[in-house]
């Protein structure tokens, strides 16, 4: 199992599913997600990354706010 964790290919796909879920988050909680946030959360490949914005998406209490949890790197 520890090979296929650590397959580049599995851990993109492990990116793209953990993306895919932040924006579904953003966009049930905000509505529709601006292009330019969905472009920026596409540039990201890193899966804790991701999986922190997925978290602070579910507490942030606007989508302006998320916005900057999002720059803060």
């Amino acid at each position: 199992m520890a090979v296929l964790t650590e397959s580049p290919f599995y851990r993109q796909i492990v990116a793209d599913v953990t993306r895919e879920d932040l924006l579904a988050a953003l966009d049930v909680k905000f509505g529709p997600v601006p292009q330019n946030v969905t472009e920026r959360l596409r540039a990201i490949s890193d899966v804790d990354r991701l999986k922190s914005l997925h978290r602070r998406a579910i507490l942030a209490v606007s989508l302006a706010e998320f916005v900057v949890e999002l720059g803060e790197r």
